[in-house]
């Protein structure tokens, strides 16, 4: 997506299951992506749901699909590092295969300290 500045970002991906009754997560790899990063605009904010709207929200558009959580295998989101060195975690990702430059469009939001 030569259009746009370009960043290489880290995307972490991790894994988990539950132990004893208790979830377990630990991080099964990193890779990088190279991606636009921009600020989401008020378009792409309206397809988010309710609760997501106000929050510090990135939109990207890697070539590789990012993993959104998914609570019925128990797969947790990816997490983006963004420009600012903060974790992101992606809450959508669609294709985009438009056999001129095929990418995903994913959205990613902010994760809280702590968490």
């Amino acid at each position: 997506m030569s259009l746009f500045n370009t960043h290489t970002l880290t995307v972490k991906r991790y894994t988990g299951l539950y132990v004893n009754g208790r979830w377990t997560q630990s991080l099964s790899s990193t890779f990088t992506i190279t991606t636009s990063w921009q600020p989401a605009n008020g378009r792409d904010t309206e397809t988010l749901p309710e609760g997501k709207r106000s929050q510090q929200i990135y939109k990207c558009y890697p070539a590789t699909e990012l993993f959104v959580a998914d609570p019925v295998n128990g797969q947790p989101a990816d997490i983006v590092v963004g420009i600012d060195g903060k974790d992101y975690e992606v809450i959508s990702c669609a294709p985009n295969q438009n056999n001129i430059i095929n990418h995903h469009k994913a959205m990613c939001t902010r994760v809280k300290e702590g968490s």
